[in-house]
């Protein structure tokens, strides 16, 4: 089967809406590794400003700098 010349993406949801798949098939090798670098970055990214957002939440009263 030969490599698709665009980077292709399928996201699900499983059934019972606990697991969340993310799949892509790349154009390259080259491609692959730079998209899971940057998915990486945003993944991380994403936790840190969730856990911000909760610590926010739970402590109303601090003010920040």
């Amino acid at each position: 089967m030969p490599r698709p010349k665009n980077n292709h993406f399928r996201l699900a949801l499983s059934e019972d809406k606990t697991v969340v798949q993310l799949t892509v098939s790349a154009s390259s090798l080259e491609k692959a590794i730079e998209l899971y670098e940057k998915l990486e970055q945003a993944i991380l990214e994403m936790m840190r400003v969730d856990l911000e957002l909760d610590w926010q939440e739970d402590n109303p009263d601090t003010s920040q700098e």
